[in-house]
């Protein structure tokens, strides 16, 4: 990859250790919890420990699992929590929200109200959309800085041939950042085939639980990040 362009990477981070891990290393982090169910808001705490890392942590306001529709009270909470991480001094939002197949423009707008003066991203709600051009041009008039988008396929490296048609799209109006599937062994072939410079992986290490703890319905796993695999994803974007 040419020297010239400057490869970001953004790390999904969803605990103190994967801070510490990722101190140094990642360009900026996405903050969350519940990465096995696609990500939701994170504590206070955790925010906290964030800020206190010096990272540049953009926070996801995801109150609810499932799908990206808001009711007036899911609505609520998530404006509370862009208050909160703009009261925090975090540096960004990833929100998002749809209906009918596109972005719900009223709910967005109160977000973004809400996170002026943050860095805004539009989070994988732009995968679900009936039109993603149409979405992308939304976006942009809406204020967003940054999408985060699978190309609309399972994968990045899946969906990579969208994905480029979405950069030539964007023609340096917004950020398109790459994301789910990304590691150290796709990311050069997906940054060659679209020509991104951004891109967002978890790095993901997966620790058994002891089987009482399955037993109970508490989880499968723990996530930790394995920091050889950010290691090596760092190195690919550096190369």
């Amino acid at each position: 990859m040419p020297p010239s362009r400057p490869m970001l990477l953004e790390v999904c981070v969803e605990s103190a250790a994967a801070l510490a891990v990722c101190e140094g290393v990642a360009d900026r982090i996405e903050l969350c919890s519940g990465l096995d169910i696609g990500g939701l808001t994170p504590s206070h705490g955790l925010m906290q420990q964030a800020r206190a890392s010096g990272l540049e942590t953009h926070v996801l306001v995801r109150p609810q699992i499932g799908d990206f529709a808001f009711d007036a009270v899911t609505l609520e909470m998530a404006v509370e929590d862009i208050k909160h991480t703009k009261a925090l001094g975090l540096h960004g939002v990833v929100i998002g929200a749809t209906a009918k197949g596109a972005l719900d423009q009223d709910a967005l707008h109160k977000m973004l109200q809400a996170a002026d003066g943050l860095t805004k991203t539009l989070h994988r709600a732009f995968d679900v959309v009936d039109d993603q051009f149409a979405t992308l041009d939304t976006a942009i008039a809406m204020g967003f800085d940054r999408i985060l988008t699978s190309g609309g396929a399972t994968t990045a490296f899946a969906g990579r041939a969208q994905l480029a048609k979405l950069q030539d799209h964007a023609n340096g109006r917004i950020e398109i950042m790459a994301g789910s599937g990304v590691n150290s062994a796709n990311v050069a072939e997906i940054a060659r085939d679209t020509g991104l410079t951004s891109f967002h992986a978890s790095c993901t290490a997966k620790t058994a639980m002891p089987p009482k703890t399955v037993e109970l319905g508490f989880g499968p796993h723990r996530r930790t990040i394995d920091k050889a695999e950010l290691l090596s994803l760092k190195a690919a974007l550096s190369s």
